[in-house]
């Protein structure tokens, strides 16, 4: 009987574990109840969910076009007091700036700004960063475009990201890419 009763523990473990995400291939459809999101991606590619392998990324999935898009979160502590993106928008560039110097220092990678602006994202004021990143060494040469829209939310700082080769974001552009976002959401608690 006690076994009995420890499988059946494990069992509903399991189940709430296994629901708190969900991934329906089928729609290109992604939801995350513990941190309320949802991302329904559009159908006219097809896409595939990927391991993350950022400490903060709780979601990725990659086209078949070569897009790929990822939500990074990193939580802090409810009593931590966090400037608003948009009144400290020039603070966070240079934050923007010192990072993509970092990079560069650590990989020899080299980020170049196209765009870097305010605007309103998943209900949260945030900032837009359209990048072009290259990395060229002895093994590697590639250049690829990113658009990641940062803000924060429920005691956290979220990236909403896509990244793709320059033939896609030259093929596509910015606006057909922006498609991509549109659905992305907040989940209600």
């Amino acid at each position: 009987m006690k076994k009995f009763n420890v499988l059946i523990v494990l069992f509903f473990c399991c189940v709430y574990c296994f629901a708190q995400e969900r991934w329906d291939s089928g729609n290109a459809s992604y939801t995350n109840h513990t941190y309320s999101f949802h991302w329904n991606l559009p159908n006219q590619f097809v896409w595939k969910k990927s391991l993350a392998n950022e400490k903060h990324t709780v979601f990725k999935a990659l086209s078949d076009y070569g897009i790929i898009v990822f939500v990074n979160i990193n939580s802090y502590e409810a009593s931590t007091t966090v400037p608003d993106m948009w009144e400290n928008f020039e603070k966070y560039k240079k934050l923007y700036e010192y990072s993509w110097r970092k990079t560069k220092e650590r990989i020899g990678g080299n980020t170049e700004p196209i765009k870097i602006e305010k605007c309103r994202f998943a209900g949260a004021n945030a900032i837009k960063l359209i990048v072009r990143q290259s990395l060229k060494d002895d093994v590697i040469d590639e250049t690829s475009y990113g658009i990641t829209y940062n803000f924060h939310k429920d005691n956290a700082m979220w990236s909403v990201s896509l990244k793709c080769s320059e033939e896609v974001y030259k093929s596509v552009g910015e606006q057909g890419l922006k498609v991509i976002f549109r659905g992305f959401g907040m989940n209600a608690k």
